[in-house]
């Protein structure tokens, strides 16, 4: 299939691959792991939020060149279930892509509103509207999953049944307007939060998260062992941010303190 499309698509492949390769592997790590508010790690995570947009960029190009194929390459006669599984697929990839650059987004400008010391409207309006799109992304994420159930055979959930399937997917897209309204009534002064680097690390360790999952997703031969690693990360991640928040509490960090 690769090999058959214009050189373009290629570049736009190796483009998401290398960004990806350099948020995951090298930024993240180096960001995570520096002095917070040093040098090394304010540029590190630029970094990772530079890689993060331009793997959604280029992730948006791709789904957008599929769909394309799908409309425009297939004889209306050919257009049944499984052209539209495939078409929900893509759509729903490009919802999960929505989410992750939302959490990397956000996540990055809390940090820069933080040290800025204030919240102008473009701010205010920058931060409403990508909460916006967030919630529209979820609805149809929701929307496109359970459509999706009735061109999938049972066999291929990953030992999950239907019923279970779409309660995740619920859990997920509720979880994203959650997201994106809690961050609406933080912009409007409805909400303070005392502590802005845990919801600062919170955004950015999810946006990891789902990065390394999608790595696994594209390279594990199975599938079924993709849901199993993805929870064990979780796991991993949630045990690292709870021990980050008790280790960031007790230190001394003036950028922690003001």
């Amino acid at each position: 299939m690769l090999g058959r499309m214009p050189i373009e698509y290629h570049i736009v492949v190796f483009i998401h691959i290398l960004a990806g390769i350099i948020g995951a592997f090298l930024a993240f790590p180096v960001a995570i792991g520096a002095k917070k508010g040093s040098f090394i790690h304010v540029t590190a995570g630029k970094i990772f939020v530079i890689s993060f947009v331009a793997i959604c960029i280029t992730g948006y190009i791709l789904d957008y060149e599929n769909i394309k194929n799908f409309y425009f390459l297939a004889e209306s006669s050919t257009l049944d279930k499984n052209i539209y599984s495939h078409r929900n697929f893509i759509l729903f990839t490009a919802m999960i892509n929505t989410f992750a650059l939302y959490l990397v987004l956000s996540g990055w400008r809390i940090a820069h509103q933080h040290y800025k010391g204030y919240t102008d409207l473009f701010d205010k309006v920058f931060n409403i509207s990508l909460a916006t799109v967030l919630i529209i992304a979820s609805c149809i994420f929701f929307l496109v999953g359970i459509e999706s159930l009735s061109y999938i055979e049972e066999k291929d959930h990953f030992y999950l049944n239907k019923k279970i399937f779409a309660t995740i997917l619920a859990f997920l897209a509720v979880g994203g307007i959650a997201e994106a309204a809690l961050d609406i009534a933080k912009t409007l002064g409805f909400l303070h939060i005392k502590r802005w680097w845990i919801e600062h690390m919170r955004k950015m360790l999810l946006a990891q998260l789902g990065l390394l999952s999608a790595f696994l997703y594209r390279c594990l031969p199975s599938k079924k062992y993709w849901l199993l690693l993805t929870l064990i990360l979780a796991l991993l991640f949630l045990l690292f941010f709870v021990f980050m928040i008790f280790r960031m509490s007790n230190s001394k960090n003036q950028k922690l303190l003001h």
